[in-house]
């Protein structure tokens, strides 16, 4: 089954126990598939047990992989077959409801719904599921109890481990904003200024030949440099990527062996390194600096509105470095 069929069936508004028993019982086809064809060799129990375990690890692995992969999706399918498997266990348990024939009879489709909001709030920590439930369903009936649910998975899940994506921003070492102390007031007041790097790599209109090379060979890792009026003032005018750099650099000097075996070095994105086994095919291919001798990657630079340079007009192709 796709993900939809088999949410579907998780949150249908039958009962898989009683199917022969009570008209709330599920259609033969769904029961069928459900508990292993027409003898009903396994149990419901059994099966949406097996289903949430494997299912489970599957998706741990695939999240893992270095592949784009999504997370919500599966996690809210994992939340509804558990909130199923404790809807079929209370059907069974109390078959005509907690109050008897005349009360609220159990559906097990209503845990799958909490159940499903509850763990996806877990894994992402987000209070936003409760409005995706409720528009899924169409209903608003079960709006209380996912709501009772998410808040508690939330705290819980919170109180334990990060979100998964925080999870795995910290596994990569993607840059990203820390959390701050709640118990320091003083963490609240503290300047950017004091955290903020202060040297700061930049190029200028006087940036000679030499000084632009040296910044290139000791900042590999930089995609992109900022753009200032001069070294005293550093007013920022824009930035300038560094394939710009290496490109303007080959055209008018040549290509330099030091330079070009850095960027070889330099390291790549996965995107990169995906992209670039198409890239050797192209008969725009640049071989000696990498990269594809294009309008939109050599025009790429960024330049703000309010910039000194746009007065300039004489000089604008030689803002970047002077000889």
């Amino acid at each position: 089954l796709t993900f939809r069929e088999t949410l579907a069936d998780f949150l249908s508004n039958c009962t898989f126990s009683q199917a022969n028993l009570t008209e709330r019982g599920c259609p033969l086809s769904m029961i069928e598939h459900w508990r292993g064809g027409a003898s009903h060799d396994l149990s419901i129990l059994t099966t949406l047990s097996i289903y949430c375990s494997i299912y489970f690890v599957l998706v741990a692995i695939c999240v893992s992989l270095e592949v784009p992969a999504g997370i919500f999706v599966p996690s809210f399918v994992i939340g509804a077959c558990g909130g199923r498997l404790i809807g079929e266990l209370m059907a069974i348990a109390f078959p005509e409801g907690l109050r008897g024939p005349d009360g609220p009879q159990i559906f097990p489709g209503l845990y799958a719904v909490v159940g499903a909001a509850a763990y996806t709030g877990s894994v992402t920590h987000s209070l936003s599921i409760a409005v995706i439930v409720c528009e899924t369903t169409g209903q608003l009936c079960a709006l209380l109890p996912v709501l009772i649910a998410l808040m508690i998975g939330n705290a819980i899940s919170s109180f334990l481990q990060p979100s998964v994506y925080e999870s795995i921003i910290r596994i990569k070492n993607y840059p990203h904003l820390a959390d701050l102390p709640p118990s320091r007031v003083s963490v609240h007041t503290l300047k950017v200024e004091r955290v903020m790097i202060r040297d700061v790599i930049c190029i200028t209109r006087e940036t000679t030949y030499k000084e632009l090379r040296d910044i290139l060979l000791s900042t590999p890792n930089l995609r992109s440099y900022p753009l200032v009026t001069d070294m005293k003032s550093k007013i920022l005018l824009g930035s300038v990527a560094r394939k710009y750099l290496n490109y303007l650099l080959l055209q008018r000097l040549g290509p330099d062996p030091t330079l070009l075996c850095k960027e070889r070095r330099r390291l790549r994105t996965p995107s990169d390194l995906f992209a670039s086994t198409f890239r050797r095919y192209s008969s725009n291919y640049n071989t000696v600096t990498g990269t594809f001798l294009t309008d939109r990657n050599i025009s790429g630079n960024t330049l703000l509105a309010n910039s000194p340079l746009h007065e300039i007009q004489n000089e604008r192709k030689y803002y970047i470095i002077s000889f």
